[in-house]
């Protein structure tokens, strides 16, 4: 089995979507047999963390690290990477324009070994300058990245077309999605986690609507409180738990106090897999209310559990929720759409029900890690083939 050497600008305990899909697929890669090190930076939302901690039988390096912007620069990187790619068959980069991304593609065009990227999704800008920068830095910097990977990894038809669009070989890109241990992530129906209720102030038989994410203006959480206000002037009982934290976290309560709606909404703070797990399975539905993603795990997670998803209708997005079907699909940016989505579920209990046996097939049928893993180590085979 390969050698595969993973580069990645950020891992846990660093929170965020790219972070988990390393850790998922560089653990299960391990499990398989292959030889996985992961090269990231040693930033990790200021929790402390030994060097060699990471997935069972995956070695991570950390290097010294800062941020600028929403990139972590790691000074020793181009070095680190080098070394790395000697006693590595293929290097396996992760994200988009980041500096480690640039780094690994200036060690694949002044190397020897082959090299994938898997693209990420594309990043959004909400300023005119912010979206001049993005342009120029695709027309720049991403052109460097690209040309010089000998495969891409796509996780969606819609990044695959992207990535076309900006030049890639089509025979150069596969499409593999995310994917999430099923073992982990499973029906535990809604009378679970009786101690998480209790800790979350819910009463035994309480349904609510679940948020899980980062509290950043890309998550959208701002307009599930809104949704929120005008969900309870109908229905004065609903509740709803966002399970996560971040920068928008004082703003949120603030609003909540503000808008009257405190005492239905429980911020929870991040949640560990099994209560995670819990929390998915006595909830009504999943509301992922995001204004730009790539392909986000929380989808999958919440179909695996058996949980209709309530989601803003953009690529990432569209592709996994079936609407009407594994669950329902809303303009991005619209709390009042969004209020009447959740309404709808309020009142329609056999439709939640019926949507929620879809969205567990689904997940059993296309979410599954191990799928994930046997396309990617195909494309290293490939790869490897070619060299």
């Amino acid at each position: 089995m390969p050698r595969v050497l993973h580069v990645s600008p950020y891992f846990p305990p660093h929170v965020g979507g790219l972070e988990n899909h390393v850790w998922l697929l560089t653990g299960a890669l391990a499990s398989s047999g292959i030889e996985v090190t992961v090269l990231t930076s040693s930033i990790g939302d200021g929790v402390s963390t030994p060097l060699d901690d990471g997935p069972s039988g995956v070695s991570v390096r950390r290097l010294p690290s800062f941020e600028l912007g929403n990139d972590a620069i790691c000074p020793s990187m181009l070095r680190e990477c080098m070394m790395g790619s000697r006693t590595a068959d293929l290097v396996h980069m992760h994200g988009h324009l980041f500096y480690s991304t640039t780094v690994g593609a200036l060690v694949r065009r002044i190397g020897d070994r082959p090299s994938v990227l898997t693209f990420h999704g594309d990043f959004q800008k909400t300023t005119r300058l912010g979206r001049l920068s993005k342009r120029a830095r695709w027309a720049t910097q991403g052109p460097f990245i690209l040309r010089a990977m000998d495969q891409v990894i796509a996780l969606t038809g819609h990044d695959s077309d992207l990535l076309a669009s900006l030049g890639v070989d089509p025979g150069r890109i596969t499409v593999i999605p995310n994917g999430i241990p099923l073992d982990v992530y499973r029906p535990v129906g809604q009378g679970a986690g009786a101690d998480l209720r209790r800790r979350l102030g819910l009463g035994p038989d309480a349904g609510y609507f679940l948020f899980v994410g980062r509290l950043v203006e890309q998550k959208g959480v701002h307009f599930l409180l809104e949704a929120a206000r005008l969900v309870l002037e109908d229905h004065p009982s609903a509740r709803f738990v966002i399970a996560g934290d971040g920068p928008l976290l004082a703003r949120s309560a603030r609003s909540c106090a503000e808008m009257g709606i405190g005492g239905s909404v429980t911020f929870a703070g991040w949640l560990p897999p099994d209560d995670l797990v819990s929390a998915y399975g006595g909830s009504t539905a999943v509301v992922v209310p995001s204004l730009w993603e790539g392909m986000p795990l929380v989808v999958l997670e919440a179909a695996a559990c058996g949980r209709p998803v309530i989601a803003s209708d953009i690529p990432g997005i569209n592709g996994l929720v079936e609407d009407g079907r594994t669950g329902l699909l809303v303009p991005p940016g619209r709390p009042e759409e969004l209020a009447r989505a959740v309404g709808s579920l309020i009142d329609g209990p056999g439709e939640v029900g019926r949507m929620s046996r879809n969205a567990l097939d689904k997940a059993r049928r296309q979410f599954d890690l191990s799928m994930q893993v046997r396309r990617t180590i195909g494309v290293y085979e490939r790869m490897l083939g070619d060299a």
